[in-house]
């Protein structure tokens, strides 16, 4: 009876530990996954902002175009 309980025992560990592992092995995969997600979107989002930079850096001049027409325009108006 005791030796069976024991046995029952380990392998109610075994079960336990297997299920851990199978866990372990889970969050693994899912962590992993998360992280490329990540560097997905970190890839997929950087080229847009280096895209926005570029604009700001080609908007300036459009925008003191804007105020040099406006220059030119009021004394007129």
């Amino acid at each position: 009876a005791r030796i069976s309980l024991q046995l029952n025992c380990t392998r109610h560990l075994r079960a336990r530990i297997s299920l851990q592992l199978n866990c372990m092995s889970h969050l693994r995969a899912r962590i992993s996954l998360q992280l490329n997600c990540m560097r997905h979107l970190k890839a997929m989002v950087s080229p847009p902002l280096n895209c926005m930079r570029h604009l700001k850096t080609r908007v300036p001049p459009p925008l003191t175009c804007m105020s040099h027409l406006k220059a030119i325009v009021s004394p007129p108006l």
